[in-house]
């Protein structure tokens, strides 16, 4: 998986967590300018007090999940310096 994303033109990081530290990680692994990371807590808007997954329902989580991956697909289609590498909807 390292050398696939390492030979990737660009990496989307969606981070869930306000710690980021998976986007700091990959940064150092493949470079800043390699990465567009994207924060999900600003589409969602919940959950800040919360930190394990398990302490919110499957269904809740796979439904707003869905809406996070909406609101970044449109995101990253007018993102120009992605263009090209979206090719539709998860």
């Amino acid at each position: 998986m390292t050398r696939w994303v390492k030979g990737a033109e660009k990496a989307i990081m969606i981070d869930g967590c306000f710690l980021m530290c998976h986007g700091r990680i990959l940064r150092k692994l493949i470079g800043e300018d390699k990465v567009v990371q994207i924060d999900a807590f600003p589409l969602y808007k919940k959950y800040a007090d919360i930190f394990s997954m398990d302490d919110v329902p499957e269904e809740e989580r796979k439904a707003v999940a869905r809406q996070v991956a909406d609101k970044i697909i449109a995101i990253l289609k007018q993102d120009k310096r992605l263009e090209g590498a979206v090719h539709g909807t998860a």
